[in-house]
């Protein structure tokens, strides 16, 4: 076989072999590049922002309590002085077990204006105001949150907006808006 043959055949096989090996690394890469770029969405931020006690996301028209996503129009009401309080209730069922309470310091309506939510008695106040969400079996009260009382003509309007309430275990988001006459 002739000389140049033999180099001809040597120079075809070492280029073969370069573009197999060369062709697999660029498969490899190929690879390599798409799997990489396919990667999870990433998870929606946190909110660290609580919502607003008084947003506009509960700028309701009607007597309503708003449980979580659930809004239920309140069907009765009872605006009173009990001892040396005045309670506003308002019931979203007729048996009357699940439903809203207020309770203000005084024995009078309570004055337009801003008030403190707490979650116990003995932090009634001229300023702060409980709260207690119920059903027949549970109640929720918040750990903070302002509740603004309107004057409207003759009638109190009572409204409170996302106040994250708990149970201890469970914890709810409750909304108002409810008249007393």
């Amino acid at each position: 076989m002739p000389a140049h043959f033999c180099v001809m055949k040597f120079l075809t096989m070492t280029t073969m072999k370069n573009i197999s090996k060369t062709t697999s690394l660029l498969v490899l890469a190929f690879s390599l590049a798409v799997f990489s770029s396919c990667k999870k969405d990433d998870a929606a931020p946190a909110n660290n922002n609580p919502p607003s006690s008084n947003s506009t996301a509960c700028n309701f028209t009607t007597d309503v309590l708003r449980i979580d996503a659930t809004t239920k129009n309140i069907l009765s009401d009872s605006c009173r002085v009990f001892g040396s309080n005045y309670f506003i209730e308002h019931w979203v069922d007729s048996a009357r077990t699940e439903g809203i309470v207020i309770i203000f310091n005084g024995t009078a309506l309570p004055a337009a204006g801003n008030y403190t939510a707490v979650s116990t008695f003995a932090a009634v106040d001229a300023t702060h105001a409980y709260v207690e969400y119920y059903t027949s079996t549970t109640a929720y009260q918040p750990a903070s949150g302002t509740i603004t009382v309107t004057d409207s003509g003759i009638s109190k309007i009572y409204t409170f907006c996302n106040f994250a309430c708990t149970d201890g275990t469970t914890t709810k988001t409750v909304s108002v808006r409810a008249t007393c006459n």
